[in-house]
């Protein structure tokens, strides 16, 4: 059968509520139609395959698929970078899977993370693996855009820290506007991205439609020199630009340390 993504992800949440223990032969597979092309995505193995868990959704399944790796090479990056006994402010923390990995390191670092993500299903899997590893007294988590949050007080943070959000923002002059009074005088904003050298104009049109696909938000093409055309014009001063690894179609995953002026 083939469905629009968005009813693809109802039909399964409503096939898990049914009860069965297994996809018949015939509703195996899902055919996701995106433009012109018919994407089989199996139903079995898209699902929680713990038996005494419930079905959980479409879009963390196919998060956990898609961006694994990526988080990943972030986190192993950026966690190292963070001083100890750190307050960070994690911005679109997302599902939480890096304390799968990093738990121990988060708590041997005795880091104090605040997480605002504004998807609710993401922020619910946080929740269940920040009680499985014992996190409670590292992480805390809001509900929260970065457009509305207020932090404890001004220059609350040692460090700000975007993992693959910062692209998603409409509006990334208000973004940085707001959290220069977040930062402590001593500390740092850091984005991971992928960014693109030149100019790519299929990647334009190919990036913010993958959400039809995934149900997942990849943000539009960022391009380095707009990019740190936007620091310097919202006074942030580049403190390092990492090369972490070059990605498909010419994109490279970067690491960039930047503080305000």
């Amino acid at each position: 059968m083939t469905l629009p993504f968005s009813f693809g992800i109802w039909a399964l949440s409503e096939w898990g509520r049914s009860g069965r223990g297994a996809a018949s032969e015939a509703a195996q597979y899902v055919s996701v139609h995106v433009w012109k092309l018919h994407i089989p995505i199996r139903l079995d193995f898209l699902l929680d395959p713990f038996p005494t868990s419930k079905v959980i959704s479409l879009q963390n399944q196919l998060y956990q698929l898609l961006i694994n790796s990526v988080t990943d090479l972030c986190y192993q990056n950026c966690l190292a970078y963070f001083a100890d006994n750190a307050s960070v402010l994690d911005v679109g923390i997302g599902n939480g899977i890096m304390t799968r990995r990093y738990h121990r390191l988060i708590k041997s670092k005795n880091l104090k993370i605040t997480g605002i993500d504004i998807n609710h299903n993401y922020l619910n899997h946080c929740a269940s693996l920040i009680k499985k590893y014992n996190l409670e007294n590292n992480i805390q988590i809001y509900e929260e855009p970065v457009e509305a949050f207020k932090p404890r007080e001004k220059n609350f943070f040692d460090t700000i820290f975007f993992s693959m959000s910062f692209m998603l923002f409409k509006d990334q002059d208000l973004v940085l506007d707001r959290i220069k009074d977040w930062v402590k005088p001593t500390g740092d904003v850091i984005f991971f991205q992928t960014m693109f050298p030149k100019r790519f104009r299929l990647m334009e049109v190919i990036k913010p439609n993958l959400r039809y696909l995934t149900g997942i938000e990849f943000g539009n093409v960022t391009y380095a020199s707009d990019f740190f055309e936007l620091l310097d014009q919202k006074q942030f001063l580049t403190k390092e630009n990492r090369l972490l690894k070059e990605n498909w179609f010419q994109g490279e995953y970067r690491m960039i340390v930047a503080s305000p002026k």
